[in-house]
């Protein structure tokens, strides 16, 4: 299925700048937790070492200008999440060079020095899901083929947990694109690239706030796989849109035959199989008329 390739082909952007990098949540103190959440309400840092400081001083102010005034949590989750993918370099020169210090894999790598690898990411958006008061845990398994080690997020919305993985949601770092494919997923979509223990993670398995079914995707029309789901669920949450509809949509070049064909297998990958039959009935008897 195209929906599949798509997370491959992420994958494989991904793992060509992390394939020297470890994660080390099992050495010295970089698994430590603080209360990131009672600190930002009461201004006390008093146990912070001084980059701890550095990086949630730092932290708190992305947290005033650019998420606090979200109006969900949903929205302070996906604000986070860009702020991260833009603002912070994956490191992929001191991968190379085999310079990779400890800022690497820190909350201060990401919010101080804006370089940092996949631990770091995750370290850094759960202090700022903290501040925000969202449940956030960190992830820790491996990722390709060769079990790559890696971390990411899982965050905890209206009482359903789901996957964020930043990292893999900024698969070019030169580009700073941001592709949504890992914001907010199931145990099912994230385990077709991911492997964790299951047994150390809450389940994942609802769809709500998956960011590819809940956010309006008019401004990525670029992003074949974006537009196609986006227009999927139109299609299975408004009964006018029908078959005809998507052809209309194709005729006025909004979708492209990859889409076309990328909407059917998403339909059925999702278990709506009378939705893609319609859509490729009507794809056909469009391209008969032609």
């Amino acid at each position: 299925m195209k929906y599949t390739m798509a997370i491959l082909a992420i994958s494989v952007l991904v793992l060509s700048g992390c394939n020297l990098t470890t994660n080390r949540f099992d050495k010295d103190n970089s698994d430590k937790e603080y209360d990131y959440r009672e600190m930002y309400l009461n201004n006390d840092t008093m146990d912070l070492t001084d980059k701890d400081l550095e990086a949630f001083n730092e932290a708190t102010r992305i947290y005033n200008l650019y998420i606090k005034s979200c109006d969900n949590d949903f929205k302070k989750a996906v604000a986070a999440h860009d702020y991260i993918i833009r603002n912070c370099i994956y490191n992929v020169e001191a991968i190379d060079n085999d310079e990779l210090t400890d800022d690497d894999f820190s909350e201060y790598g990401v919010f101080v020095k804006g370089r940092a690898v996949c631990e770091g990411h995750a370290k850094a958006y759960k202090m700022l899901m903290d501040i925000a008061d969202i449940d956030c845990i960190i992830v820790t398994g491996t990722v390709g083929e060769n079990d790559i080690s890696h971390a990411w997020n899982m965050i905890k919305l209206d009482n359903s947990w789901y996957h964020v993985d930043v990292t893999y949601d900024d698969p070019n770092p030169e580009t700073k694109e941001i592709v949504y494919l890992y914001m907010n997923i199931t145990d099912e979509i994230i385990e077709k690239d991911h492997k964790w223990n299951k047994n150390n993670t809450p389940e994942a398995n609802d769809t709500k706030y998956d960011y590819v079914k809940t956010y309006d995707y008019n401004s990525l029309k670029e992003d074949k796989r974006a537009y196609a789901e986006a227009f999927r669920i139109q299609y299975e949450n408004q009964d006018h849109i029908t078959g005809k509809a998507i052809i209309e949509e194709y005729d006025n070049g909004n979708i492209k035959v990859e889409d076309f064909e990328q909407l059917a297998d998403i339909c059925e990958v999702n278990g709506e199989t009378e939705k893609a039959e319609e859509i490729r009935k009507a794809f056909e008897e469009s391209e008969a008329e032609d």
